[in-house]
């Protein structure tokens, strides 16, 4: 089962700061995670990173540190140290991802294509990252930079199908036309959101659709994919 995860303003554990724990403190700064961060030897990358005070830096695991933590990360290059954070973690009953051990894991990282609010993810629970990572790479051909366009576009039109007292069918109807309009997907991926709103509004009937209101937000440039783990 994949869970879209809040992270926003959460303390996280990450234990080792290695090629793998950095690849892993990217995703947790990236959801706005406030990480604890363990590593004896921090590089330039990490340190610069305490010093700003995107993360807190501590050189040794203690248990202490689990204290007010929402997902805890084992990536240490010790096997035997990961073993024994793993335990302290589930003691606590917290979540842990031990790096390479996908045995001793409770939850895993799959890749992910990101297009704005617009996600696919591909996970292979923790058996191969690579074939998770290249199978989202060509999903990144399928779902174009205009899907988080049309997210966004499709976000701002969710609320007023849900409060527009159509019955739930209806309302189901109304979705599935807008997400499989094609016609929508390419006036937005060309800017053209006149031609947008206009047909948001027919496709939506009878709901009321201001368009003019829709014409306000424009598609953003969509950041790139990352990998499982």
């Amino acid at each position: 089962m994949f869970l879209d995860l809040s992270l926003e303003g959460r303390r996280v554990l990450l234990v080792g700061a290695g090629r793998v724990g950095r690849r892993k403190l990217a995703r947790l700064i990236a959801a706005g995670a406030r990480p604890l961060v363990v590593e004896p030897r921090p590089g330039a990358e990490v340190s610069a990173l305490a010093l700003s005070g995107e993360v807190e830096l501590h050189p040794r695991f203690t248990e202490a540190l689990l204290e007010g933590v929402t997902l805890v990360f084992a990536a240490s290059a010790e096997a035997e140290l990961n073993q024994a954070v793993a335990r302290a973690a589930r003691a606590r009953g917290l979540w842990v991802n031990v790096a390479d051990a996908p045995e001793s894991s409770d939850f895993f990282l799959p890749a992910v294509l990101t297009r704005g609010d617009f996600q696919v993810a591909v996970g292979t629970k923790g058996a191969s990252p690579a074939l998770a990572a290249l199978a989202a790479a060509r999903l990144a051909g399928e779902f174009g930079p205009e899907y988080e366009a049309l997210a966004r576009w499709l976000g701002r039109l969710r609320p007023l199908i849900l409060n527009s007292g159509l019955p739930p069918a209806e309302r189901r109807d109304r979705f599935r036309r807008l997400a499989g309009s094609d016609e929508l997907l390419a006036h937005l991926a060309r800017g053209r959101l006149a031609e947008a709103a206009g047909l948001s509004a027919r496709l939506a009937a009878p709901v009321a659709i201001e368009e003019l209101e829709l014409c306000r937000d424009g598609p953003r440039e969509p950041p790139d994919s990352s990998r499982e783990r």
